[in-house]
């Protein structure tokens, strides 16, 4: 059930895996928050993380063919995410 959240499969029929939402939040997480147990970046970067992975999911559904290929991701991204009022 989990895998099928993060798998899909791409139109030559192999399975499309959304690696780059976990590096893209391991990568966010620094040496010294790790040495202290944490496992998550800290909440004050939640938009900039969430941002990096939407934009790495993107690029790498186009690439897979699941997606138009678009060099405009940042910019798609930067357009659908929800600001505060």
């Amino acid at each position: 059930m989990i895998s099928a959240l993060f798998t899909q499969l791409t139109p030559d029929g192999t399975p499309f895996v959304r690696w780059d939402s976990c590096r893209k939040t391991a990568e966010a997480v620094s040496a010294g928050r790790l040495a202290g147990g944490a496992l998550y970046p800290p909440v004050s970067q939640l938009r900039a993380v969430s941002r990096s992975i939407a934009v790495a999911v993107a690029r790498e559904a186009a690439r897979s063919g699941l997606a138009d290929p678009d060099d405009r991701a940042e910019a798609d991204v930067d357009a659908v995410m929800w600001w505060p009022a």
